[in-house]
This record gives C-alpha cells, structure tokens and sequence, in this order.
C-alpha cells in the first residue's frame, strides 16, 4: 500500500547567514592559523600537523606544520595522506544509512537479519532485545569495544572469518539499547554488513557509493596502493625522540572501524557535504546520502556524559558546562557557546585526528599528525574561538519568503489595537487562549503599544519561527515596536503575543528603583530591601544571599541606557560591572519592586547563571 501522499505548509521560509561578508570576516580571523599550527607543532613536539577549516561549503583556510617524511624532509601539506583511525567510523555509517535509504536493510530490525553470526552471542538477561544495526551504529549493542581477533598484526590482514568467530559465545556487557560503551568491534561487523547487503567488498562498497560521488579520489585503505610520495609516514617516540613506524596495522576485515587514509584536501569535500545538509531546505537533494539523513545521523541517541568542571576565578561556571553524547557513528556535544557540535576523533598507528562540526554556523575544523595521541581537538577549540572572537561566527536567521496566515492575524490584532472591539477581539483568540487570559488586561497592553508608539503597520518578519510563530518589526509613528505572534497550529486563531518596546519613554520610576537596587547589591541595607521591594518579592534573606554572591562575582555595577521595555511592565537596562556586563530587567508596581532579573548581556539565555 502506498503512504498517502506528503503535505507541505503554506508558509515559506529559507535560513541564511544574515552578513554577505562572514566568510571573508571569518578568513581573516585565522590571520594567524600557520603561526597557531606552527606554535603547536612544537610544543608537543611533532613530526607533522595538518589543519583544515571549511567554511561554507569549501576548505577555506589551511596550515600545516613539519614533515610527512622527517628522513626526506618532506613537508605536510594539502595532499599528503594520513590515516584517521576510528573516523573511518562516519563513513562507514554514511554507507549504511545509504542502503538503508534504498530499502536494503532496516535500522531496527534485529542485526542477524543482516549477519546471522550475531546469533551467537549469549545476552544477559532473558528480556534482553536482539542486537539492531541502529545499537552498533550508536555504541549500544553491548559489544566490548574490540574483538578478541588481533587488529595490530602488521604481518597479514584480519581476516572475516577472524571478525564471525569473535562473536562465538561472547557474551554482552550489558543489555543492548541500555547503556552506551565505545565498540570498535561493532563497527568491523558494520563493514560485513554492508559487503554483504551491497554485494560488494566493503573498501569497493565505499568507493562507490561515497567516495566517487564526493571525488574523494585520494581515499583508500591499504597503505601500499596510495601514492607513496603523498604518504605521511607514523612516527613513534622513544626516549624523546620520534623513530619511524614502518610496521602498520592490517585491520584487515575489521577495518570499517578505523582504517581509511585520506589527504587533507579530500577530507575537507566530506565536511563541506556533512555540512550542506543544513539547513532543511527544497533544493534538489542530489548528494551520495539524503540530507535529512545525514542530519539523522548528528541526532544523538543517547546522552553519554554531563560535565561540570569547577570555576576558574573570575570565570563563570557555566563556561564550564558540557553535555556529550552520542549519534549515529557521531559524537555530539552541547555547550553554553555552542549548542550543537558534531565530532569524532581517531587514533591508531601513531597517527591522530579529530574533527568538529558547527553545522548552525556552516564551519568544520580538523586536524590530522602522524605523531601520537596529541591534544588535536585543544588546537581546534583555538581556531574556532579566534572566529567566536570576531563577531562573524554567527548562526543562520530564519527568512519568511511567504507567511500569509501570520501576516492575515497581525493584521488583524493591529486593527483591533487602533480601534477597540472585543467582539472582534474574542472571534480571532484560540479556545485555550480565551480561557488563559483576561480581555481587559490585553485591552490594556493593546492601548500602551497606542500610546507609546502611535499608529501602527505590520512591518517585515524579523525572526521566523515557524509557520505559526513570527516576530514582527512594526512600522510606527514613534520608536521601534517588535510584536512576537503565536498562531494555534490548525485553527490559525490567536494563541498569544507580546510587544516589545525600544526608542520610547522609560517605565516611569524604574531608573530610579534599579539604580537603588544595584546600590543595595554592593552595600546591603535591611531598611532599604524593605522600603524598596514589595512584599511579594523574594524574602529579605533570599535577596540578602542573592546580592552577596552578585557582588562578589561582579564588583561595583552602573547603570547604563535603557534596552526596551514590554507591555507587560519590564524595563530592561543595560549594567556595566567591574568583572562583565549584564542586562538588568525590573518590573514596578506602586513604585516598589515586583520582579528582578539579571543575566549576562553576551550569554545564550538557556545557560545563565542566576
């Protein structure tokens, strides 16, 4: 039976980067990239290093350091190969989630479907589920993290039947989709599966369904087929000193879980593709994987890890904060500067890589040696804070093309805001709205938007949320009036909005009262908590403990120019302290304070300190 046909919303929209110049601004800031690569080089002391950063769709900025062949003295450069180890991994998974997007095999069906030796597990629980290709592709299966096969042998590849017979009677660390624990081992037996569903040995499955399309033409997995004057050669140290490795790993069969080799140059094309998958858009999908397929894979599955690393002075703890986890072969992270990042590092033969990918701010950065287990994703963080540094380092707006149903309901809420009519009112207003909300309260916050700005025309959709949610920029007689508007999804009724005012008369009393809050934050006063507060707020201790740790993080703070005020009563100002600046948010009521707010000026909300 076929699926019924697709629906899409009347509402356009396109993401962009809102500056035609960041990809220059953004160059420029890594200025000094050879002299960072060079400086790294050596302090850790290594042969060679690479480092690529792509920025919009192609590799934008390069550095390398040291040689690929120290004994010929041959330098690092844009071609020179390395192998990347356990990074192999995204590629393996890329190829899979290809024949899953072709109908050749499911994600969660059981994985023996597939390889019928997984049979030969032994589970460890009677209510334990049968191992799926989704748990190996997102280290949940169980497996240890490598076989009981040799993977270092140097003297002939691991062999399939070497990889089947790791599974006889081996039994699981846990039961699978319940934890998450790193497997190499999983990801060998990936490579079976795709050999075996393409009907092609895996390293002829890879060139053809990812590498050829990408024209990652330097890609391979046996060192003595790549282009020996390319070949960056592994360097061991011994006694201080780094001695050639000519011995390498012949992963063999198990060599889907970190076996490829690929030169800089190349590696760059696979970042700019991940990254092309966003945003979602209608363009032509032509590329070797479906884009909403590849952003399945950066979803994580699982979160593997919450770190919280104790302040440094003067720094805030929340800098400090990091959530991991894991996606399809990718690895996620989440901090307060970046809400997304996909990565993955490698190690093996005395070779080391890591990459990450900002994927709301088009960049990748990676970095390749063949010197050993250096600190690569430290040196990455360097070059992405250089761009954080220069302003350009931005996510992509959201543009309405096409909104009418939001456009129709401004219209609509602003003739009502100019002329009074609560029949008119309550017929455009959700069920669920109307119950919420009292008519008169929004009367009034309608006839203060009149009062402060004058006459008013809907203006452009300045942030886009969806087809139901939009804010505004108005166009009025007086200031600036930016309208949020909520939509309810089916009905198109009025489900909320909200009004913020900038270039227009303060709340009357707040300078004042805020001026004597921040006063009182540095000198405490129990008569002036009790004169300047009202008895709704917080109780005096509560504020008392608050004001202390404020002061002693922040110093002495002045009051700065008014932000924007909304129809609700806040007043927001700007605060200028000894050690950073804050946005202060007060509300009044009879001239004594009824709510207070501070929080970073420069800091993404959701990781605030209070």
């Amino acid at each position: 039976m076929a699926p019924p046909e697709q629906r899409f919303s009347d509402a356009a929209m396109e993401e962009r980067f809102a500056d035609p110049k960041r990809t220059q601004k953004l160059v420029d800031a890594l200025s000094d990239m050879d002299a960072v690569v060079k400086e790294a080089g050596q302090r850790l002391g290594l042969p060679g290093l690479y480092a690529g950063v792509v920025i919009d769709g192609a590799l934008a900025k390069s550095a390398s350091f040291g040689f690929r062949d120290v004994a010929a003295q041959a330098p690092v450069d844009d071609d020179t190969l390395f192998r990347i180890g356990s990074i192999t991994k995204p590629f393996t998974a890329t190829v899979l989630m290809k024949l899953r997007d072709q109908g050749k095999l499911e994600l969660d069906v059981p994985a023996e479907r597939y390889l019928p030796e997984l049979s030969h597990v032994r589970y460890p629980t009677h209510d334990s589920p049968r191992i799926t290709l989704r748990q190996l592709l997102s280290h949940s299966a169980g497996l240890p993290r490598n076989g009981s096969y040799d993977s270092s042998r140097t003297d002939r590849d691991v062999t399939e039947a070497e990889v089947l017979a790791s599974l006889d009677d081996l039994p699981l660390e846990y039961s699978p989709g319940t934890s998450y624990r790193y497997s190499n081992s999983g990801f060998s037996l990936l490579g079976l599966v795709i050999a075996r569903v393409a009907k092609l040995p895996y390293r002829q499955a890879m060139r053809a369904l990812l590498f050829t399309p990408l024209g990652m033409t330097s890609a391979g997995f046996d060192p003595d087929q790549l282009e020996q004057s390319h070949l960056a050669r592994s360097y061991g140290k011994k006694d201080g000193t780094w001695l050639l490795d000519e011995h390498y790993e012949r992963l063999g069969a198990s060599e889907a879980d970190g076996g490829l080799y690929v030169s800089g140059r190349d590696f760059a094309k696979f970042v700019a593709w991940e990254l092309a998958a966003y945003p979602p858009r209608d363009d032509l999908d032509s590329g070797p994987l479906r884009r909403a397929s590849v952003r399945e894979m950066h979803v994580p599955e699982r979160l593997t890890l919450l770190r919280v690393s104790a302040p440094d002075s003067g720094d805030p703890w929340v800098s400090k904060t990091r959530a991991f986890g894991v996606g399809l072969a990718w690895h996620t992270l989440s901090t307060c500067d970046f809400e997304h990042v996909v990565h993955h590092d490698g190690l093996v033969d005395h070779y080391a890589s890591s990459v990450a990918l900002y994927p709301d701010y088009g960049v990748g950065v990676f970095l390749f040696t063949n010197g050993g287990s250096a600190d690569l994703g430290g040196i990455g963080n360097e070059l992405v804070q250089r761009m954080q540094k220069s302003g350009a380092l931005t996510q992509r707006v959201r543009v309405a093309t096409r909104a009418p149903q939001l456009d129709a309901a401004m219209d609509r809420l602003l003739a009502v805001m100019h002329r009074w009519d609560a029949q008119r009112y309550a017929a455009m207003l959700s069920a669920p709205h109307q119950q919420n909300v009292k008519a008169e309260d929004e009367r009034a916050e309608l006839a203060g938007y009149l009062a402060l700005h004058g006459d008013c025309t809907r203006g452009a959709i300045t942030q886009f949320v969806g087809p139901t949610e939009a804010r505004y920029a108005l166009q009025c007689q007086r200031g600036q009036l930016e309208m949020w508007l909520r939509l309810e999804a089916q009905s198109g009724l009025i489900a909320g909005f909200s009004g913020v005012s900038k270039g227009v008369a303060e709340t009357p009393g707040s300078r004042a009262a805020a001026k004597k809050a921040l006063a009182l934050f540095h000198r405490w006063s129990a008569q002036g908590f009790s004169s300047l507060f009202a008895p709704s707020f917080l109780s005096e201790k509560e504020t008392r403990d608050f004001a202390a740790k404020y002061d002693a993080r922040h110093g002495v703070c002045s009051l700065g120019d008014a932000i924007e005020r909304d129809g609700n009563g806040w007043q927001r100002f700007a605060v200028s302290c000894q050690h950073g600046n804050d946005v202060l948010s007060i509300k009044l009521e009879k001239d004594r304070i009824t709510g207070l707010l501070l929080r970073p000026k420069d800091t993404d909300a959701r990781c605030e300190a209070r």
